[in-house]
């Protein structure tokens, strides 16, 4: 689930980054790059773990203001019960679920689309396959292919359509549009993917509109032609001549021509990455409150836990790492070996070990069961000590 978290957080980091500082400026290409590679780029950063870089040097006060995202995230971790009561198992079905109705959506959408052209008649097959359709429909590429009534139309407009959808078949937008419906397939549950998909869709647009206008046509007519054919049918998995957004093609394609100097906005991206990568880090005792890393650096010498492997708190009170002291204190050697962290829960009196082969296991310390299973594997907890009485004056 850990993954879920942090790709959400990264296409909503996407999103926000080219609404506020990109969305408005005329470097389409550059847009249309930047919409294709930093939502790929959310699938990869979850993956990466830069804590091993961060332990040269002492001050580490910039570190700390960064909080750690594995802080504050919940862990749905697999029980020896049963899995059908392990949240992470349902939360997984879920996912998947969604995942496959929004992929058979899909492929009706794209049914549909083939439904609707198999009577189309082939009018000309050269750079790219032009057809007519004896239906009131939107003229659309999908792939090397455009669609449209030509009894619609003026031959001047077809001219018009035919520039603007060249485009799109030229550049491949189709593929621009299939990224944006996989996003959507994958993150159905994540508002940020539909975002990023009407943005990659609308700034499509952006780029054959203003490829149109640069051959010369006038701005006045074409855009008087968009809005001639708006309310014709349309198909949703194909690049439309006209979208919902016509009025913020109308204003993009009357905007000056941003400045050189703003494509320093797109360098901005770096920072931001860097800042997800350290949130996105392990939690180190670097990340500790400096009471507690003092009571840590006690264990850890009184001890024999490793310090890279021991990243077990999810408080950073006394009486918490005590009874991590205790655990290690009191489980034998040749089970401890296999341990690669333990987590405590004080406040539900939950205990869960995760070992390096992959298995989770969590002990509710509380039912006499689970506590005597916990102890006939892992060794009996002792009680803790009891504090050291006030100092007499």
């Amino acid at each position: 689930m850990d993954f879920v978290l942090k790709l959400s957080i990264g296409l909503a980091v996407t999103w926000i980054f080219y609404w506020l500082l990109l969305r408005r400026l005329t470097f389409y290409r550059w847009n249309r790059l930047f919409l294709l590679v930093y939502p790929a780029m959310a699938f990869l950063v979850p993956f990466i773990d830069i804590t091993g870089l961060l332990h040269q040097g002492d001050d580490k006060a910039w570190l700390r203001a960064i909080p750690v995202l594995e802080q504050y995230s919940f862990r749905f971790e697999l029980q020896e019960t049963s899995v059908w009561s392990d949240p992470a198992f349902i939360g997984g079905l879920v996912l998947a679920a969604g995942s496959i109705i929004m992929a058979a959506r899909f492929c009706w959408q794209y049914w549909s689309l083939r439904k609707a052209v198999s009577g189309a008649v082939l009018l000309a097959d050269d750079e790219a396959r032009l057809y007519h359709v004896d239906k009131r429909i939107l003229p659309f590429s999908f792939g090397r292919s455009i669609y449209l009534n030509k009894h619609l139309h003026t031959e001047a407009e077809l001219r018009e359509i035919l520039r603007h959808e060249f485009i799109h078949v030229k550049q491949r937008h189709s593929l621009d549009m299939m990224w944006g419906e996989l996003l959507c397939i994958i993150n159905w549950y994540n508002p940020f993917a539909w975002l990023l998909r009407n943005a990659i869709r609308q700034n499509l647009e952006f780029i054959a509109d203003h490829q149109v206008l640069a051959n010369g046509i006038d701005r006045k007519q074409y855009q008087y032609m968009l809005l001639k054919v708006t309310g014709m049918s349309s198909f949703s998995v194909a690049n439309n001549f006209n979208l919902s957004s016509l009025k913020k093609r109308i204003v993009m394609m009357n905007k000056k021509t941003s400045a050189s100097v703003h494509l320093l906005r797109f360098v901005l991206i770096v920072p931001v990455l860097a800042v997800l990568l350290l949130a996105f880090r392990s939690v180190t005792r670097l990340d500790l409150p400096s009471p507690s890393s003092l009571i840590a650096e006690k264990i850890f010498a009184d001890t024999a836990v490793d310090r890279d492997s021991f990243i077990a708190l999810t408080d950073g009170d006394t009486l918490h790492l005590q009874a991590v002291k205790i655990i290690h204190d009191t489980v034998p050697k040749k089970k401890t070996d296999n341990i690669e962290r333990i987590d405590i829960h004080k406040k539900n009196n939950l205990v869960t070990i995760r070992l390096k082969d992959g298995t989770v296991e969590k002990f509710d310390l509380s039912d006499p069961k689970q506590k005597e299973s916990f102890e006939k594997k892992y060794g009996k907890i002792s009680t803790p000590p009891p504090p050291p009485p006030p100092p007499s004056d």
